[in-house]
């Protein structure tokens, strides 16, 4: 209860860290749903009419047509990577500046005027470069994952045209195929995720740290976030299920408002429990490292300076019998 109640109360202090959240999903929102391509082919209506393997052998039949094009196609993918990259360069101005605010309400930090300013000025060229390589990979990744369970998907039409002999082989391959696509998926997700947190919470060694994060508390993390993506999954299927709303205007806009407000809240706490247990592991696997990160002109008043000597001053009225001072009594005041 004390976690919701932070939680809740950071939110309060700093309202755009949630606003903000809501305004980049509503952009992404609003592509995703009005873009060519979510139209023809974002419903479980046209996936289940089409033939899986004819689909897959056809969109080879294009890239093979493509690339026989010669340098044509290559200019092509230099201009596509062109509008990637300066998608990167404006997304990452307002998510450079917002992930230092949200990396400061998270520390428990009081609330300072410039905190969106320099989170900018400090990661906005390490965000840009991160949005870039994430958004390249992830399309990649996505046509690795569809292609790898091409065998699954031969053995159940197998099976279903009535070859029921191979009914053990299907069910083996299609386990080890799922497993292995889910392990890879949320590990896809887990280590971008704390990348993403040690920009914001590191000066260097960003992706390092990362990797090392999600491979130490790896089985703490793997359900976490394995319950978002499929949350986010969730999301997504009703979104296929209903065509995204597109039967008419005013439910399309409907549905995309819908989609947006749920879509920001799932996010929001993700990304807020991200940044909360990199805190906690930047803690325990980088215990100096708050020591590294004081500024030089804290680190001039924290210069020890060394210990004035105590000086004894021999006392002229403390005297032997002979009116002489005491032998072991001395004076190194250095004074005349």
């Amino acid at each position: 209860m004390d976690s919701i109640r932070v939680f809740f109360k950071r939110i309060k202090n700093r309202p755009t860290i949630y606003l903000v959240m809501l305004a980049l999903t509503l952009a992404a929102s609003l592509a995703e749903a009005y873009n060519p391509v979510i139209r023809k082919f974002g419903s479980f209506g046209y996936v289940f009419k089409h033939n899986y393997m004819k689909t897959l052998s056809g969109w080879v039949g294009k890239a093979d047509a493509f690339f026989e094009a010669g340098t044509g196609a290559y200019f092509y993918i230099m201009i596509m990577l062109l509008c990637v990259f300066v998608l990167s360069v404006l997304v990452s101005i307002v998510f450079s500046g917002y992930t230092n605010v949200l990396m400061s309400a998270v520390s428990g930090k009081a609330k300072r005027r410039g905190e969106f300013k320099y989170g900018i000025k400090r990661n906005f060229l390490k965000i840009t470069l991160y949005i870039f390589v994430t958004v390249i990979l992830s399309v990649l990744f996505f046509f690795l994952i569809i292609y790898s369970v091409i065998p699954a998907v031969s053995m159940l039409m197998m099976f279903f045209d009535g070859n029921t002999s191979v009914i053990f082989t299907m069910l083996l391959l299609c386990v080890l195929t799922v497993a292995v696509m889910l392990l890879a998926i949320v590990f896809y997700g887990m280590y971008f995720s704390y990348i993403l947190s040690s920009i914001a919470g590191l000066r260097k060694g960003c992706v390092r740290a990362g990797i090392k994060m999600t491979n130490t508390y790896c089985w703490y993390l793997l359900p976490k976030t394995a319950l978002f993506l499929f949350l986010a999954a969730l999301l997504r299927a009703v979104l296929f299920a209903i065509h995204y709303g597109h039967q008419s205007v005013l439910l399309s806009v409907i549905v995309l408002l819908i989609t947006a407000v749920l879509r920001s809240f799932l996010y929001y706490i993700y990304i807020y429990f991200v940044f909360n247990t990199f805190i906690a592991m930047r803690e325990d696997l980088y215990p100096d490292y708050y020591e590294e990160e004081i500024p030089p002109v804290q680190q001039q008043n924290r210069v020890q300076q060394a210990p004035r000597r105590n000086t004894v001053k021999a006392n002229p009225e403390v005297l032997n019998g002979d009116n002489r001072p005491s032998e072991d009594e001395y004076d190194d005041s250095f004074e005349p």
